[in-house]
Parts: C-alpha cells; sequence; structure tokens
C-alpha cells in the first residue's frame, strides 16, 4: 500500500525500499534504494508536490554509512591490546572450526553435494565436452531450496567450510548464494533474481579458457597476461549465450561483472547505471568471495576486512547501493565471522541485525573463564540487548588454532 511522505520530510541522502512516486502516485520520482538528492528535492520544489508516495520504508542514509565508516576506523585503533589473555586460552582445538554437528548436517552435505555438481560442470567444460542446453538450471534449483531451508546457516558456510580440491565450484556456489541473497534484499522480481543467481555460478566459466601457467602464476603478470585474463569475460558470455542456450540477460551479467562503477573495468568501460544490475550485484559478491578465500599470492582476508575494503571504496569501483545490501543482508562481520567480545569471550556470528550491523547475533564458542562449548552449545546471545556486550575485534580461525 502507497504511503504518503510530506516533502518537508524528505532530506539529502534518504534511501528508501521502495521507489518514490509523485503525489500521483503512478510517475516515479526516484528507484529504489537510491539516494534523494539535491536534483530530486529541487523538482519537488519547483514543481511545488507536497508529498511523495512510496510502498517502501526509510533505510540507512549515505550519511549513516559515512558514520559506520568512522566507527569502524576506530575499532581498528582499539583491537591492538585486545586479545592476549584470551588468545592463551586457545590450543590446538577444533572449537573455532565448522561444528560438528553442522558439519554432519543434511544442509552442509547438500551444500557439498551442490559444490561438487558445478566442479563436475566445469571439469566438462575444461575438457571441451558437449554441454546440454540450460546445464545449471538443476544446480540453481537446488541452491534456492538449501536456502529456503536455512539461509543464514548456509551463508555461514561460505567463511567456515574448507574444500581446497574444489576452489573454483566452491567460489561460484557462494557468489550464487550471496547474489541471491542481495537480489531477495533488494526486493528484485523472482525471474530477475534467478538470472542472477544462474550468472553468477557461471560468472567464471570464461577463466576455463585461460592457460593454468597463467592463472596458477605467483608473480605478478605481464601486461599480456593481464589482457589474456581480461578476455575472460568475453570468453564466458560467448559460453553462456551459445554453448549453454541462456538467455542474453544471464550473458550479458557474465559479460559485464568486471565493469567498475567508475567506469575503469572491462572490457567496455560501462560505468553507473549502464552496467546491469545482475552484473553490478556479482561484481561485489565475486570480490567477497575472492577477499576471503586464500589464493597463491596471498592469503585470505578476514570477512570483517573485507566489508571494511568495500567501505573505502566509496563508489569507486562497486555501486554503493548493492554493498549496502551485502551489509545489511551478513553483516559487517559476516555471518561465520569468529569474533572475540569486550569481556574476553570467542563467539561465531550467527546472525544479522540489518539495522545496526555492528551488534549481530552471536553464539559463545569459549566463555570469558576459557571453558569451551562444543557442537553449538553455547549460549545465544543477541547483542541488540546486551548493550554492555561488545565486539571487539574478528579473529582468525587459522591463527588462533595453531597457539
Amino acid at each position: 500500500m502507497l504511503r504518503r511522505i510530506r516533502i518537508e520530510d524528505l532530506k539529502e541522502g534518504m534511501i528508501f525500499s521502495e521507489p518514490l512516486f509523485f503525489d500521483d502516485g503512478k510517475n516515479r520520482v526516484l528507484g529504489k534504494m537510491h539516494p534523494v538528492t539535491q536534483r530530486e528535492l529541487a523538482v519537488l520544489k519547483q514543481w511545488k508536490v507536497p508529498f511523495v508516495m512510496t510502498e517502501g520504508k526509510a533505510v540507512r542514509t549515505d550519511s549513516e554509512m559515512n558514520d559506520l565508516v568512522e566507527e569502524l576506523d576506530a575499532l581498528v585503533d582499539e583491537e591492538e591490546d585486545s586479545t592476549g589473555k584470551q588468545s592463551d586460552k586457545i590450543d590446538d582445538s577444533d572449537i573455532l572450526k565448522l561444528p560438528d554437528v553442522l558439519n554432519h548436517s543434511e544442509l552442509y552435505s547438500e551444500y557439498l553435494s551442490i559444490v561438487d555438481a558445478v566442479d563436475a560442470f566445469l571439469n566438462d567444460i575444461k575438457q571441451k565436452k558437449p554441454i546440454s542446453p540450460r546445464p545449471v538450471d538443476g544446480i540453481a534449483l537446488r541452491l534456492h531450496n538449501l536456502l529456503a531451508a536455512d539461509r543464514t546457516l548456509v551463508i555461514s558456510f561460505i567463511l567456515t567450510a574448507d574444500i581446497p580440491e574444489h576452489d573454483m565450484a566452491k567460489a561460484l556456489v557462494d557468489s550464487a548464494i550471496l547474489a541471491e541473497t542481495i537480489a531477495v534484499f533488494m526486493k528484485e522480481p523472482a525471474d530477475y533474481r534467478d538470472d542472477v543467481v544462474l550468472a553468477a555460478l557461471l560468472h567464471d566459466c570464461g577463466m576455463l579458457r585461460i592457460p593454468d601457467t597463467i592463472l596458477q602464476k605467483k608473480g605478478p603478470l605481464s601486461d599480456t597476461e593481464m589482457q589474456t585474463v581480461s578476455a575472460h569475460t568475453v570468453y564466458g558470455y560467448k559460453a553462456v549465450l551459445s554453448e549453454c542456450m541462456y538467455t542474453e540477460r544471464v550473458a550479458q551479467f557474465v559479460l559485464q561483472h568486471h565493469e567498475r562503477w567508475d567506469g575503469k573495468g572491462y572490457p567496455s568501460g560501462l560505468n553507473k547505471e549502464g552496467i546491469e544490475l545482475g552484473a553490478r550485484i556479482i561484481s561485489v559478491v565475486d570480490a567477497f568471495v575472492a577477499m576471503t578465500s586464500a589464493k597463491v599470492y596471498r592469503s585470505a582476508l578476514l570477512g570483517y576486512d573485507a566489508m571494511k575494503t568495500f567501505l573505502a571504496d566509496k563508489g569507486r569501483r562497486f555501486d554503493y547501493q548493492v554493498v549496502k545490501a551485502l551489509i545489511q543482508s551478513i553483516g559487517v562481520y559476516p555471518i561465520g565471522s569468529i569474533v572475540l567480545m569486550n569481556d574476553t569471550s570467542i563467539a561465531r556470528v550467527i546472525d544479522v541485525a540489518p539495522e545496526e550491523p555492528l551488534r549481530p547475533l552471536i553464539r559463545v564458542l569459549i566463555d570469558e573463564s576459557g571453558k569451551k562449548f562444543l557442537n553449538n552449545t553455547g549460549r545465544l546471545l543477541n547483542l541488540r540487548d546486551c548493550k554492555n556486550i561488545f565486539i571487539v575485534r574478528a579473529v582468525d580461525p587459522q591463527q588462533y588454532q595453531k597457539k
């Protein structure tokens, strides 16, 4: 149902979850998740429009996001002296890994099976075997059902599951999980969401046309090698369209996923809304998955550090609206992250609070006395209700397990 918002209550930087319309309720003023600018305010004032109408609600403003960046920057300064006592309590235990009770769950088994299915599809492409029409439709449906069963638990597999023998397949599945999550958060139509998921599963298939000598090179790539790698978007576009028999829209999402918001991407140097929204979503999730995965030339970033990278981007490479949708969907400390609390306990982030991304739902793994809780038996704490407890910093499980 459309509701009225008085013009005097409309402020620059406000963002609404659904489009704004003029007072006739038919002609659009502004698209959903786009900030109100002086231009819109001037037009409304010039035409003496008394109110606008929307089915949505106001969400976090650009200025609030800038406040969040400053708050995160401040947290970094506090991290140095925060962990000494607690880190001594953690030995070689598997306490920080995926809990055994989840490791043997049906949902986790299905997640692994989906990764295996994608890996088999990638091997067929690499070996140049004949590809059946629309080859990942079944995988996309399985992924949809998996997320419908327990979205937050499935998102946690992105940071907690370790499948080194299927790196590329896992990255594509994880990208599809996040792409679908963002598209749902942004309230895109079901058919558009489906195409985004398909493209996310396929977006790097063009990489299989790149020689392994380049992909596995540990040192910096030459200009010629960089050009070869950049061609993977075009290879992927052609494969998706002509070999896999998907639609032009899905193929365009694949083609454009390395375009940048500022126009400095490839292959066509598109910018802003000239880039398909589906491609902008895949650009963000592809970057998140890449940053939080170990490479031959660098270690994986913590999910928290990846989020700080996005926040610091400020609309250069990525669509800021998509970045905000990612943050509000999975948190500043992404679901599955291990965190140190101010009482020296260690916890895992279980769910996110979209309006308060720094205060998620957590499960205690090691309490302030050093007691460990195996198999998801630690207490749940909603930090929105526990104002005296807060996250001090993210924890790298690999480093802590070595202590």
